[in-house]
């Protein structure tokens, strides 16, 4: 899968005023964002895999379909979907948040992180994707 730019400040994903907050929540998170979410617990656990096989039964994921993923964060939900083989796409609009997600995703072929924000996808051509996900991000949009 061909890698897109990667861009290390916010300027230079054009970012608002909410994107600039979203970047500083992700700066704070990056380090905990697991034991944050709550998914070190058993109940966290189950949630998160009742979430990853709601979304691929639902989305059909499978080798070869190209899923964009809203909001990866730092790449758990990323790396469970992307055990199936599926093409994925992770947006993720907090530069600490993003670099946790390449490191945990860096042995997978099939899984491209890009910097920059959902709400414009500037760097996607439309049709590029089979299927969109974001899992828990409706609160973080505009």
């Amino acid at each position: 899968m061909a890698r897109m730019p990667w861009f290390s400040r916010p300027e230079q994903i054009g970012a608002s005023e909410r994107a600039r907050q979203e970047i500083e929540h992700g700066r704070i998170l990056a380090a905990h964002a697991d034991r944050i979410w709550g998914r070190d617990s058993w109940a966290g656990r189950e949630r998160l895999e009742r979430r990853i096989h709601i979304f691929t039964e639902r989305l059909d994921l499978r080798p070869g379909t190209r899923l964009l993923e809203l909001g990866g964060g730092n790449g758990t939900v990323t790396e469970r979907l992307a055990a199936g083989g599926a093409q994925i796409r992770s947006i993720e609009i907090s530069p600490d948040l993003h670099a946790e997600a390449r490191r945990r995703l860096s042995g997978y072929p099939n899984v491209d992180c890009v910097l920059g924000d959902a709400e414009t996808l500037s760097p996607f051509d439309d049709g590029s994707f089979d299927a969109v996900a974001g899992i828990s991000i409706l609160h973080h949009l505009d």
